[in-house]
C-alpha cells in the first residue's frame, strides 16, 4: 500500500499530523545537518519514554516490550520526500555513546512539537 491510501489510513488513526511534522522538521535543517543524519539508528523503547514521565514497568512487561530499531531519516517510496522518524520513545542512537545520542534527538523531539509544525484542524458539530 501507499500513496494516498496509505495517507488516509494515517488520517483515520489520527497519525497524519505526525508525518506531517516530520516532513516540515526535515525540510527546515540545513543540507550540512541532513548529510550528518542519513544512516543513523535510532532506538525507540516504549520503557524509556514512560521512565521519563516517572512510570516504571515490571521487569515481567519490560521484557514483553523490547526496544525496536528504526532508521532515523525515512523515504517514502513514491514521492522520494525525506522526513524524521521521530516521538517520545526514541531514545539513543545506535553505535553511539547513549547521553550524545539523546543530546542529538532532543532538540528534534522540541522542535517537532513547535506550533509552526502543526496543522490546526477546526472542529466541526456533528450531522445528523
Amino acid at each position: 500500500m501507499g500513496g494516498f491510501a496509505e495517507y488516509e489510513r494515517y488520517d483515520a488513526l489520527g497519525l497524519a499530523d505526525l508525518v506531517r511534522r516530520g516532513k516540515v522538521t526535515w525540510d527546515a535543517l540545513p543540507e550540512d545537518r541532513k548529510d550528518r543524519l542519513q544512516g543513523l539508528v535510532v532506538e525507540h523503547s516504549i520503557v524509556y519514554s514512560r521512565s521519563l514521565i516517572g512510570y516504571r514497568f515490571s521487569e515481567v512487561e519490560a521484557a514483553a516490550l523490547p526496544p525496536v530499531q528504526q532508521t532515523l531519516v525515512r523515504t517514502h517510496p513514491v514521492t522520494r520526500r525525506r522526513s524524521l522518524f521521530l516521538g517520545s520513545p526514541a531514545s539513543h542512537i545506535l553505535g553511539w555513546p547513549v547521553d550524545e545520542g539523546r543530546k542529538l534527538l532532543v532538540p528534534f523531539q522540541l522542535v517537532d512539537t513547535k506550533s509552526v509544525h502543526e496543522r490546526r484542524t477546526r472542529c466541526l458539530p456533528r450531522r445528523e
